[in-house]
């Protein structure tokens, strides 16, 4: 029986809009939808991950007619690798199986990842992970430049996968890894998180509902601790002296990396 994946997204609550907008109500509506289950048996054609739809929730691998957990592959162990396992923690049917680094002389990081994250193994190269059958879905949080080169090789290696953002860093090459998706049939989302929000969710209602007239125009603004990032460069010309978002030829600027 070909295998099945059910995918919910783990939601996080903030209580933004409005005083009927409390973090109970948030709460339990996000642990009602977690109950249900959609799903997904085909992958070549657009399907949109949209919380006001019901289809998030928990995720599951159904093997022949049973429930199994989903067993993930993590692709670098850097910073955000962090923060996303941790999220993982709070997902059901969620699985922490390898880690893998890009070379064996790494590997040693990779081994204090899985210790500190409770994967099963940890591995010396990207190759090693995407070959293992045991792999369901694939976690990438490599460089941006490097982007295009490790999806196409986890869709090529027929794997499911999630992309920190940005999936690319230019149109034309997100628009190539979407058609590969498509032809291998399997399941490839950005990471951009913010659409998971319940208080994100609900004014999307308002406003395709009609609740607060038309909108005329939107005021945004945004912003993070640029110290956070690491060292400031001391050679803009030499990217081993600062962090890569400070680095155009990494994929980094306040667009991309933000």
């Amino acid at each position: 029986m070909p295998r099945r994946l059910l995918i919910n997204a783990a939601c996080l609550t903030l209580p933004l809009l409005s005083d009927a907008l409390s973090l109970t109500g948030l709460l339990k509506r996000s642990r009602n939808r977690a109950r249900g289950r959609r799903v997904l048996e085909d992958f070549s054609t657009p399907w949109q991950l949209d919380i006001r739809k019901g289809s998030t929730g928990v995720l599951y691998a159904e093997e022949a007619g049973a429930q199994k957990p989903v067993n993930w592959a993590f692709l670098s162990c850097g910073r955000v690798a962090h923060d996303y396992a941790n999220a993982l923690r709070c997902v059901d049917g969620a699985k922490p199986y390898v880690v893998a680094t890009r070379s064996a002389d790494d590997l040693p990081r990779a081994e204090a990842f899985r210790d500190r994250h409770g994967f099963e193994k940890a591995v010396g190269t990207y190759s090693e992970a995407l070959l293992d059958p045991n792999v369901d879905v694939v976690y990438l949080s490599s460089l941006h430049s490097a982007r295009v080169e490790h999806v196409t090789a986890i869709l090529e290696c027929g794997k499911h996968c999630v992309v920190e953002k940005p999936l690319a860093c230019n149109g034309a090459d997100g628009r190539r890894l979407v058609e590969l998706a498509r032809s291998k049939n399997v399941f490839m989302m950005e990471g951009m998180w913010t659409r998971c929000f319940p208080a994100v969710e609900h004014a999307r209602r308002l406003i395709n509902d009609g609740t607060i007239g038309a909108v005329t125009a939107v005021i945004s603004d945004f912003g993070f601790d640029a110290a956070d990032s690491g060292v400031y460069p001391t050679d803009m010309n030499d990217p081993s002296t600062g962090d890569p978002i400070y680095f155009s030829k990494l994929g980094g600027s306040a667009l991309l990396w933000a």
